[in-house]
């Protein structure tokens, strides 16, 4: 008895060696993506705000690198991610606003009200894209996808190449961050012993800011909210305050990610990857809220990056750089052929313009006026930033100079009419050198709980 105890011992010994030679003798690391949506960049700490909002990721920015110049390319979820996952522009993936679109939020999430949501027209992305989740998957990788926001739906389209996929929302509101950390830690734990790529999308900075009870006056001293029915002043005050908690509180929740794989002995090899998707307004330009304008405010993205064992890091982070160039630089440091109709290009290489679309909506001009009528696109060339618009005297365009102008109050397009049309022919240039928009076929492969709301809504047979 004792001899077969000791045989037994010594089995699961060996055992345990064993799966640590594998384990650190991996070729390939793990990935994981995590998106900060409606997280504006100069409210993270690690950015310089002056609220500490950020300490888990003030931390893994001193482990990796913190990229100043990462641009979305656009100011609303749907299309930004799109983008993150395919290396496409939303001009080729498609899936924008349209007022032509397939579908709209109502049929991702039911009962919100066709009166606001219904109007909210988008083309999902299409099946014939190649997502980063379908390459990883096919190069060996557990693909594991978490959705905290309405727009990450399955029914837009973002899911393909998931093997594991969960976005159960039941509000515009979304879901906090802790029922994100509740689904990934068991995909983590599930999959330790092979490679796996792992999609966190964190909506908490989105409105309403409602942070949790316990952090709701973190930034803010209760005994002032009495006062703010007659100071409209401290009310904004007040909301701000709230968004910073709810940025603590995600990172937070992200540090307790981040500890989950240390304690398992994989943070040191995990490539980790975050970045925002748009920001927000605070009253700028005379706006709140995101999806609006192409202003910085609202596409000015944080992108920090921890390299894992063996990857060397850039040897700048000043390069100007987009969502689409996610997807080709995880593809290049794992060694994975580059698909020919990426758009987007690996860090330390981007020599594409940039470029951020914004394509009108029904929704946003039935809910906030005629002012919205119109298409947007913005360029950067250097130290200037063109925005153009489809109709005349938008107070949106303009041409501006952010060296001198960083919150582009000043346009300067009748100050300097050459720079603006030299711009401009770089836009239209750029236009031309696109690959033809993907087809917007009809909605499917649906999950089973969509095409049940769908029906409801009379969406489906």
């Amino acid at each position: 008895m004792k001899i077969r105890i000791l045989l037994l011992l010594f089995f699961l010994v060996a055992m345990i060696i064993i799966w640590g030679i594998l384990r650190s003798g991996r070729k390939q690391p793990d990935i994981l993506l995590i998106t900060l949506d409606t997280t504006r960049l100069d409210h993270l700490s690690c950015y310089g705000y002056k609220r500490k909002t950020s300490p888990n990721l003030d931390l893994l920015a001193e482990e990796g690198q913190r990229f100043e110049n990462a641009i979305a390319v656009s100011s609303w979820t749907l299309p930004a991610h799109a983008s993150l996952f395919t290396g496409l522009f939303p001009a080729t993936h498609g899936a924008r606003y349209s007022e032509e679109g397939e579908i709209s939020l109502n049929a991702a999430i039911p009962d919100l009200g066709e009166e606001i949501y219904g109007w909210f027209l988008t083309n999902r992305l299409p099946e014939e894209a190649l997502t980063l989740a379908e390459a990883l998957r096919a190069a060996g990788y557990a693909t594991g996808g978490i959705g905290a926001g309405p727009w990450l739906e399955p029914i837009f389209g973002l899911a393909q190449g998931f093997d594991f996929y969960d976005s159960d929302i039941r509000s515009v509101a979304g879901r906090r961050a802790d029922r994100v950390n509740a689904l990934a830690v068991p995909f983590i734990r599930k999959n330790a012993d092979r490679p796996f790529f792992l999609f966190l999308n964190y909506f908490d900075p989105h409105a309403p800011f409602e942070p949790p009870p316990a952090f709701t006056f973190k930034f803010f001293p209760e005994n002032k909210t009495k006062d703010m029915a007659d100071d409209p002043v401290l009310a904004e005050a007040f909301a701000i305050a709230r968004y910073d908690a709810e940025i603590f509180y995600m990172d937070m929740q992200i540090g307790l990610i981040f500890d989950e794989l240390k304690n398992l002995g994989l943070y040191k090899d995990t490539c980790i990857i975050v970045m925002g998707d748009h920001g927000e307004h605070f009253g700028e330009h005379g706006l709140s809220g995101h999806g609006y304008s192409l202003f910085e405010k609202a596409v000015r993205a944080p992108l920090i990056i921890k390299w894992p064992g063996g990857w060397k890091a850039l040897s700048s982070n000043k390069e100007m750089c987009q969502q689409v160039d996610i997807m080709p630089t995880i593809l290049q440091r794992l060694g994975v052929e580059l698909p020919r109709t990426l758009e987007g290009a690996p860090l330390g290489e981007v020599s594409h313009p940039v470029v951020c679309e914004l394509y009108k909506s029904a929704g946003n001009i039935k809910k906030k006026g005629d002012r919205f009528d119109r298409h947007l696109k913005a360029l950067y060339d250097g130290r200037y930033k063109l925005i153009r618009s489809s109709k005349q005297e938008d107070p949106d365009a303009g041409l501006f100079d952010l060296s001198v102008d960083p919150d582009e109050k000043e346009d300067l397009s009748k100050v300097k009419p050459g720079l603006a049309e030299s711009l401009q022919s770089q836009l239209e240039q750029w236009e031309r050198t696109l690959q033809a928009p993907l087809p917007a076929g009809p909605v499917e492969s649906i999950d089973r709980k969509t095409e049940e709301q769908l029906k409801a809504l009379g969406y489906a047979d």
